[in-house]
């Protein structure tokens, strides 16, 4: 392929535009990476498998155009994997239309429906794929775990190069069978966050007066995505614990999703009321960040958090389970505190312990703030870059 003086094509693919609820942190990526690759060097579009035809959709989607970033969504939302099916010759009239020379997946889904339409197409369209978690098939691992492993070795020889947003997914990528026996090495970018959008952002919330706390209350809190693997149920059990021996240290969960539900009739059950309270999703969770005492996170599975980088870039400590992902990030007792994932108590001890030495906590927090400088996502977009002119230039790019 050639690109010698014209922009080269790249779309990102990712569920959909960022929502909070429905979609995450890939998707926030995929929009953020769309925005930062070089309008110089760079022609943009924002891929979707969904649309969903919503004042949220349509305010992103106004937003990526300010950017100079293009925006089209293949299908109606409908998680049934088996409805992907509809997605596929829409790619392919995408891929015909637009011309782009690389698509970069960034989940199960938009994988799928890539490898189904190159099927239909040639040339082929260039397929790299960022992989956010170290399960590369999460969904389908879940209910049909041959399959995935069966789909990553066929998937495998048929992407240009793969991607791992952190050590551990690197490792699992480059451990692949397949992998191994074509002599495919996966590249480590890390995902990354805009400083410059975080430092703007808005600092009057006043949580405390909201939820009708004293201005001294201790607040700790998680902020994102409601989920299983979030960890949200050893969160209410360490709150708990840690309410029964601190009576000025309050709770919040900001954020929607699929748990939801369930994790509020958990927090009654366990008497939380008046400790611990939910906002729902946020556009001001930066925000509210910013005013927590601890920021925790009890994920028991991870990317690379994007919400961590957040509290690190706000200057807010942290409480993290020493999980893949977290650990790329939190190092214990220098930028934060470690707890064991799965382990209220573990977790209460270090929210205890955060919330006990705010001086060291302090610096902590500090340290963090220097540490996510690495994380820029104008370097990781660099990264990125430097990837796609490999691919289509021929420009050697180095590997992990």
């Amino acid at each position: 392929m050639s690109a010698v003086g014209r922009r080269i094509r790249v779309a990102q693919f990712a569920l959909g535009v960022p929502r909070g609820a429905l979609v995450g942190g890939a998707e926030e990526f995929a929009a953020n990476l769309a925005r930062r690759l070089n309008p110089a060097q760079f022609e943009v579009m924002l891929l979707g498998v969904w649309h969903f035809d919503d004042a949220n959709e349509r305010e992103q989607i106004a937003s990526l155009r300010q950017a100079g970033v293009g925006y089209a969504a293949l299908m109606p939302h409908n998680p049934n994997i088996r409805e992907l099916r509809r997605a596929i010759q829409p790619m392919r009239g995408f891929v015909r239309d637009w011309k782009p020379q690389i698509v970069n997946t960034h989940c199960e889904y938009a994988d799928f429906v890539t490898l189904a339409a190159n099927a239909l197409i040639w040339p082929r369209v260039a397929h790299v794929r960022t992989a956010h978690l170290a399960d590369e098939f999460p969904v389908v691992m879940k209910y049909r775990p041959h399959l995935a492993r069966l789909l990553s070795a066929a998937l495998t020889p048929l992407r240009w190069a793969d991607v791992g947003i952190s050590r551990a997914v690197v490792a699992r990528l480059d451990d692949r069978p397949a992998a191994r026996l074509l002599g495919r090495k996966a590249h480590l970018f890390y995902n990354g966050v805009d400083l410059a959008a975080i430092g703007a952002k808005p600092t009057g919330a006043d949580i405390r007066a909201e939820l009708g706390l004293p201005a001294t209350a201790q607040l700790a809190g998680m902020v994102g995505r409601i989920e299983p693997r979030k960890g949200h149920a050893d969160f209410l059990q360490a709150a708990k614990l840690l309410a029964a021996q601190n009576a000025n240290v309050f709770f919040v969960i900001v954020g929607d999703g699929p748990s939801r539900p369930e994790v509020e009739d958990k927090a009654r059950e366990l008497g939380l009321a008046g400790r611990l309270f939910f906002t729902g999703a946020r556009a001001d969770a930066i925000a509210i960040i910013r005013e927590l005492n601890v920021l925790v996170s009890a994920s028991t599975l991870e990317g690379l958090p994007t919400v961590l980088m957040e509290a690190m870039a706000v200057g807010t400590p942290i409480v993290a389970t020493a999980i893949d992902g977290n650990t790329d990030l939190v190092q214990d007792g220098v930028s934060g505190v470690l707890a064991q994932p799965g382990n209220p108590e573990s977790l209460a001890q270090a929210m205890m312990d955060s919330l006990a030495h705010p001086s060291r906590s302090a610096n902590m927090a500090q340290t963090a703030k220097e540490r996510v400088m690495a994380f820029s996502l104008d370097a990781i977009a660099r990264q990125y870059e430097a990837l796609y002119k490999d691919i289509v230039l021929g420009e050697r790019v180095s590997r992990v």
